[in-house]
């Protein structure tokens, strides 16, 4: 999915869900919600990381790129 502008991208980045996995402090194979995929390596507050990503849009110097949301993880119904 190719998001529609800068908001809508960092929008779609918090909206993540992912797989816990050993760096997380969750162990087995638990659907969470995980903003950006950074969770585990998120120090601060999260509204604050967002509002970082919101405000890169401010600097019209900023050269932002596209923002896509896919699954790298798919699998088909012979989990392949």
């Amino acid at each position: 999915i190719e998001a529609f502008d800068w908001k809508h991208g960092v929008f779609l980045a918090s909206q993540l869900k992912s797989e816990s996995t050993a760096a997380a402090e969750f162990t087995g194979k638990q659907i969470m919600h995980d903003p950006f995929a950074m969770r585990p390596f998120v120090g601060y507050n999260f509204g604050h990381y967002i509002q970082h990503w919101l405000d890169f849009e401010k600097d019209p110097n900023n050269k932002l790129p596209k923002i896509f949301h896919v699954n790298w993880f798919r699998l088909d119904e012979n989990n392949k």
